[in-house]
């Protein structure tokens, strides 16, 4: 500000690039280890990119505006190593260069499923759809664009909480749901310590459901997993896991939300063992 009056200083004051990194980075907010970063001094970009890379399971991005493409050749490379990765946009304007680049390379991008207003997020969640990994949310209100970078005064926090990331994702949930997305995004859950002896894949319960269901599958040993719900003409309508798992027994619960009542097909493939069954979802 460079004054003490309710006048600005502009000689003296510090905004934009003129201002210093003299803003305190490392913070514990009742035992959650939190990060604050204020651009463009503190470069703040290379900290979004610090905590993606973290991801070893998924990221659920939400933001008006992207536009850098260092990260998201950080998003492209982290899909090709089996993250599952999904993000959500305002409006297909001239910010979207970006998004047709993820698309590209396989990444679920869908546009605001609500009408007015915008979808003004400003957010990633780090891993925060397995239970057992250590979540992280990125927030605030910098934008992930060059002007945000290099000109805008933006603040942004790295919040290391699974609760506070689960409290995102369920968020992200409703608004990705209402784009259209019918992947599973709540997550999985490990149950119990044990190890099984066999790879095996439940019933799905309650069976017939409304909108959702439970099912369980064990692993006998570390393998990829691929767990996909398709309809009865073979269309698949959900991915619900797709990557590396350590062996145990597992819960995940899927959303028929958005899907017709009828017969649906769920199909399991790990460590050379496949095997499929039959869900049926009545309205």
């Amino acid at each position: 500000w460079g004054s003490s009056t309710d006048v600005a200083n502009a000689a003296a004051s510090r905004f934009g690039a003129r201002k210093f990194d003299n803003t305190p980075h490392q913070f514990n907010i009742a035992g959650t280890p939190v990060e604050l970063y204020f651009s463009p001094s503190d470069r703040t970009t290379s900290q979004i990119i610090r905590t993606l890379n973290m991801a070893t399971s998924s990221i659920n991005v939400a933001l008006l505006s992207f536009t850098r493409s260092d990260i998201a050749n950080v998003l492209l490379s982290k899909k090709k190593g089996g993250v599952k990765i999904h993000a959500l946009a305002d409006v297909r304007d001239a910010s979207w260069s970006v998004f047709d680049t993820l698309k590209a390379g396989g990444v679920d991008v869908r546009v605001k499923g609500f009408s007015g207003g915008l979808l003004h997020h400003k957010y990633a969640i780090v891993d925060a759809n397995d239970k057992n990994l250590a979540a992280a949310v990125i927030t605030g209100s910098h934008n992930w664009s060059s002007n945000a970078e290099n000109s805008n005064n933006e603040n942004t926090l790295i919040i290391k909480s699974n609760r506070i990331a689960n409290l995102y994702l369920q968020e992200f949930s409703s608004r990705y749901t209402e784009a259209g997305g019918t992947d599973i995004l709540l997550g999985v859950s490990r149950v119990g310590n044990e190890v099984p002896t066999s790879f095996s894949i439940s019933q799905n319960y309650p069976n017939p459901f409304n909108p959702t269901t439970a099912i369980s599958f064990q692993l006998s040993a570390d393998s990829r997993v691929l767990l996909t719900v398709y309809d009865l003409l073979g269309r698949e309508v959900a991915t619900l896991v797709n990557r590396e798992m350590a062996a145990g027994t597992y819960r995940v619960s899927f959303d028929g939300t958005k899907l017709s009542s009828g017969v649906y097909i769920y199909t399991f493939t790990a460590g050379g063992f496949s095997e499929s069954k039959k869900m049926v979802l009545l309205r």
